[in-house]
C-alpha cells in the first residue's frame, strides 16, 4: 500500500517547491525560488497588507482578490495553474459520482419485457 501511495503521489513530490510557493508565499525563501518569482516574492513578502490578507483569507480569495496580475504576473499565473489543478480534480470526482448514481444495478438490467411495456 505504501508503494502504491508513493507511485500515485510522485508528481506532487516532483513539484514540491512549486506547491510550497503556491501554498505559502510568505514561508518560502525568495533565494530558493525560481528566478522568475524572486522579485515578486520579495515584494509580496515585504508588504504587510498582503501578509495580513494571506492570514485572514483562504488561498483562493487571497490570490483572486489580493494578488493582481498586473503587479504580480508570475505569481498570479503560478497560482492559477494550481487552482485549476484542484478544481479540475473536483470536477472529475463529481462527474464520476454522478455516473455511479446514473448507472445503478436496476437501471442496467433492461430486458425485452421492459422495452415492450407501456408507459401508461
Amino acid at each position: 500500500m505504501r508503494d502504491e501511495f508513493k507511485q500515485r503521489f510522485a508528481d506532487f513530490r516532483k513539484h514540491c517547491d512549486k506547491l510550497k510557493l503556491f501554498a505559502d508565499p510568505f514561508g518560502t525563501d525568495a533565494t530558493d525560488a525560481h528566478d522568475m518569482f524572486q522579485l515578486e516574492l520579495i515584494e509580496i513578502q515585504n508588504d504587510s497588507d498582503m501578509k495580513r490578507a494571506f492570514t485572514e483569507h483562504d488561498l483562493l480569495t487571497f490570490y483572486s482578490q489580493y494578488v493582481p496580475s498586473e503587479s504580480y504576473p508570475e505569481l498570479s499565473k503560478h497560482a492559477l495553474r494550481f487552482i485549476a489543478l484542484f478544481g479540475s480534480t473536483y470536477c472529475c470526482k463529481q462527474l464520476f459520482s454522478r455516473m455511479k448514481n446514473v448507472k445503478t444495478k436496476s437501471r442496467s438490467l433492461l430486458t425485452g419485457g421492459h422495452l415492450s411495456g407501456k408507459l401508461c
